[in-house]
């Protein structure tokens, strides 16, 4: 029989349980990234505060400043 010590067992339901946590957080933050960005560029059109338009796709097409 192989005999493995509870506190090496320990150790590795700890590292493997906070490699889970770290990957679910790193996964919820590009989430939370990609919906900050939209939210800023909507607040940015429905203000007037940038040039853009529609195009054929229904996405919005942002143009610099001084293009329009």
């Amino acid at each position: 029989m192989i005999f493995v010590s509870t506190q090496a067992v320990m150790l590795f339901l700890f590292f493997a349980a906070s490699a889970a946590a770290f990957m679910v957080g790193r996964s919820l933050e590009f989430k939370n990234q990609d919906d900050i960005i939209e939210n800023t560029i909507m607040f940015l059109v429905d203000k007037g505060m940038v040039n853009w338009e529609r195009n054929e796709d229904g996405e919005i097409e942002l143009f610099p400043i001084d293009d329009k």
